[in-house]
């Protein structure tokens, strides 16, 4: 019965509704919309889902120089953001690749000249003759190389495999994003091991080690890859890699003196702390100091010198111990630090 009394009502409301007669249409609009059926706010105002970001597609050709032939080639900052990236059959080549990378390969290269920004993985350097490489990485892997000059940072061991007549000095060539780029790589600029070669087939003349002339004067001057052209010089100018750390600033006045022989960063142990201590002769609480508990935390930073006499020596031993640092003259603490915490 209810539903007939409802269906009653509703004819009676559409011929009122609809009657012609002298009411306000505006009155009769307004009742329509009190019994039409309203859509629900939350439906009316909720917004078309935008569509999903699309990826940056990546040109397989913006990564790679190959088949060059006397030219030079430049990478800027900004260009490679991470990626990997590959030389191959380059001759008589000047190639700059002034950015983070996350692998490099170098094959078949002959006579050029190669700069590689870090890089956060590894850089292969593979059936290369009378070449000279520029490099900042985790891993070195040489293999079928001949007389290949190679001025070097690199998180662990650099690895030599079936070559000859290589030559490996210490990295010393900035440019003004270095420090940036160091960071995406997670490479610290004391962690060097350059001078720790190995050599999985030894024999005699397969690798020698050259020390660092000292301090660039100019972007590349006294550097493997002397010169530099003129157009990677402008980009390089006023290169630095960012002295914020005060170790990295006593480190930078060491090499200026000609005194820095290895630096290296390690997360000790207690037992590690406690050797150190024992060849230092420093005090049990120096131990304590040193050890790092969190596995995750920030390292120790060494640096190891050949301190001269006189005053500015002097002045230098000073300063390290006036920032907090630990300092002596034994010469067994320093050789055992200088490998600690490498990985490979």
């Amino acid at each position: 019965m209810g539903g007939c009394c409802s269906k009653k009502a509703s004819r009676e409301w559409r011929a009122n509704k609809y009657a012609l007669g002298d009411g306000d249409f505006t009155a009769m609009k307004d009742e329509e919309q009190k019994h039409s059926r309203p859509a629900s706010p939350a439906t009316a105002d909720r917004a078309a889902p935008e569509p999903p970001a699309q990826p940056i597609k990546l040109d397989p050709k913006d990564f790679k120089y190959v088949g060059g032939r006397s030219e030079v080639k430049i990478k800027a900052p900004g260009t490679i953001n991470g990626q990997s990236f590959t030389i191959d059959d380059c001759h008589d080549c000047d190639i700059y690749v002034l950015d983070h990378t996350g692998q490099v390969t170098v094959d078949d290269c002959k006579r050029c000249r190669i700069f590689l920004g870090p890089t956060d993985g590894s850089v292969f350097l593979r059936n290369c003759s009378d070449c000279a490489v520029a490099v900042m990485c985790r891993q070195l892997r040489t293999r079928d190389c001949v007389d290949c000059r190679v001025a070097l940072l690199c998180r662990t061991r650099p690895i030599v495999e079936s070559s000859s007549g290589m030559l490996f000095t210490c990295f010393d060539m900035p440019y003004p994003q270095l420090a940036a780029h160091m960071v995406s790589a997670k490479l610290s600029p004391f962690h060097n091991f350059w001078w720790h070669v190995f050599d999985f087939t030894k024999k005699e003349g397969n690798w020698r080690l050259q020390p660092p002339a000292g301090p660039c004067s100019a972007p590349g001057a006294g550097h493997v890859l002397d010169p530099v052209p003129a157009e990677v010089a402008e980009l390089m100018a006023l290169g630095s890699t960012g002295a914020a750390a005060p170790a990295l600033a006593l480190a930078r006045k060491a090499s200026d003196l000609g005194w820095l022989l290895h630096t290296n960063e390690a997360r000790l142990s207690s037992a590690a702390t406690a050797t150190l201590a024992a060849e230092a002769g420093w005090p049990k609480s120096a131990s304590r100091a040193l050890t790092t508990p969190d596995a995750k935390g920030p390292g120790c930073v060494g640096l190891e010198l050949a301190l001269g006499e006189g005053p500015e020596a002097e002045a230098l031993e000073a300063e390290a111990v006036r920032l907090g640092g630990l300092v002596s003259r034994s010469e067994a603490p320093g050789s055992s630090f200088r490998g600690m915490g490498v990985d490979g």
